[in-house]
């Protein structure tokens, strides 16, 4: 099989984001799938006035484009960054020889070299969908425009319409496009919990000493959607009543400067919340076994509920007990397997003390660690593997009849 994957942001352990379609792809590639990726960035080493660069890792191949972009981008920026990468995306995929086409999101702009490649070259087109857009950006308040809106939606069911499949990452997902658009084949794969990662790693060099101290780790985007501001107000309330319970914030974002002021100016910075730059993944292992407990925070948005965060799955697999801030698909998860804590999206002072007498509680959080670490199994990368072939073989099946 010649599966042609298409991600405007693959990156590799090294790199500080998301491993999902690395990891996916080298297994791929053990399983005899022959792995082509189409994604941005520059091989290493590669003339830099050439518009394409290529290079091969662990059996995988990638074409290279260079695209600018960055969370700090505005709106406007980042969807002429999408079309961009979008457009020539497309000419390079009717290059490349497969038998079906994979294409994952953000931004929603990469279905359109998955439909053309399907269109012209007469393959299957598998879509995967690690976040409800453009319903998110609607919801939040960030596409106002009636006629946008319209056109947004139309545009999504024009994509998933053209899909032989969808696969979004959590069942809250699922549930909200089927409230949209009609469709047929579709099925969950959730993101990965890395077990083998967390498991056998090396110690990194990352300096930071918190002895006698419970600590909550967060790491990832400081942007608004993270709303991480909720983390720095709760560090200003649990400071008088639990000083030995601290925050270790990893990570960058357009809210960084405005969270780190708001610590400083509440005397709070550097006493029981820290601040630390985006690290690679492949350090993350090594930072997560020297922490009490790992997090995920979203605005206040139900649609938000939905997410499936990687550091929802890095938690479990590191055998830590995660902490959130909304309900949804994760919180069952948490209150079903006992595996961590669900804070309200506005805290009483009831719910805060609840919160450190339950980081108090050292045998209450052992256990918890063992429960995260056991349900990590359902999402381990084998699990998600064998999902993705036998969604593969079905659409290979369908296209023979």
């Amino acid at each position: 099989m010649r599966l042609l994957y298409l991600h405007q942001y693959f990156t590799f352990p090294e790199d500080s984001s998301g491993t999902r379609s690395y990891d996916l792809s080298k297994e791929f590639v053990k399983k005899g799938i022959d792995v082509t990726v189409i994604t941005s960035g520059r091989a290493p080493g590669s003339d830099p006035s050439q518009q394409w660069s290529y290079m091969e890792r662990d059996g995988i191949k990638l074409w290279m484009i260079d695209n600018e972009y960055s969370h700090m981008m505005s709106i406007r920026q980042r969807i002429k960054s999408f079309l961009r990468f979008s457009r020539l995306a497309s000419k390079k995929a009717v290059e490349i020889d497969a038998d079906i086409v994979l294409a994952t999101s953000t931004p929603l702009t990469i279905a359109i070299p998955g439909i053309w490649k399907k269109w012209r070259s007469k393959i299957p087109f598998v879509f995967e969908i690690r976040d409800v857009w453009p319903e998110g950006p609607i919801q939040q308040g960030y596409v106002k425009n009636k006629f946008l809106i319209w056109l947004l939606r139309k545009i999504e069911k024009f994509i998933y319409h053209r899909a032989d499949y969808i696969v979004p990452l959590s069942t809250g997902m699922k549930a909200d496009i089927l409230t949209r658009v009609d469709v047929k084949n579709m099925e969950v794969i959730p993101n990965i919990s890395e077990i083998d990662r967390f498991e056998h790693f090396e110690d990194c060099d990352i300096d930071f000493d918190f002895t006698d101290r419970k600590v909550v780790l967060y790491a990832g985007t400081l942007g608004p959607v993270n709303d991480i501001m909720y983390v720095a107000k709760l560090a200003q309330r649990t400071l008088p009543i639990a000083p030995w319970l601290c925050y270790l914030i990893i990570g960058n974002g357009k809210q960084k400067e405005e969270i780190v002021k708001f610590c400083k100016d509440n005397d709070i910075l550097n006493k029981n919340i820290f601040f630390l730059d985006p690290i690679r993944k492949k350090d993350l292992p090594s930072v997560y076994s020297r922490v009490t407990m790992g997090s995920s925070f979203v605005w206040d948005y139900k649609i938000k509920w939905d997410n499936s965060a990687n550091k929802f799955f890095d938690t479990l697999a590191a055998g830590r007990p995660v902490l959130i801030n909304y309900q949804g698909w994760q919180a069952d998860v948490i209150r079903e397997n006992q595996c961590g804590f669900v804070l309200p999206y506005r805290p009483t002072d009831e719910d805060v003390q609840s919160f450190v007498d339950y980081m108090d509680d050292d045998a209450l959080l052992a256990e918890q660690g063992k429960n995260a670490r056991r349900k990590a199994e359902d999402y381990s990368l084998p699990v998600a593997v064998e999902k993705y072939l036998s969604v593969f073989n079905k659409v290979l099946e369908n296209r023979k009849k």
